[in-house]
């Protein structure tokens, strides 16, 4: 196997490694399509997905988050809006 190979997949087992030992709490507001696919491969990973959508629910959501990935595929007002106010709690605890 090449050196670099070899390097590049040492690095992400341990980078996934330490996905496993955090178990973060991944808040994703996702492209409905790639929903489930995406929830499946946070859990695969070690992370424990939450795809809450409305933006009513956010706040509270978002206090119980490790990290908040949004994907702006197929945009409607109240998905705006949702990413919106994820986008401001997540920056406001830094994650």
């Amino acid at each position: 196997m090449n050196k670099n190979v070899k390097l590049n997949l040492d690095l992400i087992k341990n980078e996934v490694q330490k996905i496993r030992d955090l178990k973060p709490r991944i808040h994703m507001i996702p492209n409905i399509v790639t929903a489930t696919l995406c929830a499946d491969a946070l859990s695969a990973v070690g992370a424990r997905p939450i795809m809450a959508m409305y933006a009513e629910e956010l706040e509270d959501v978002i206090q119980q988050a490790d990290g908040f990935v949004a994907n702006l595929g197929q945009p409607n007002e109240d998905k705006i809006k949702s990413v919106h106010r994820g986008i401001i709690g997540a920056n406001e605890r830094d994650i």
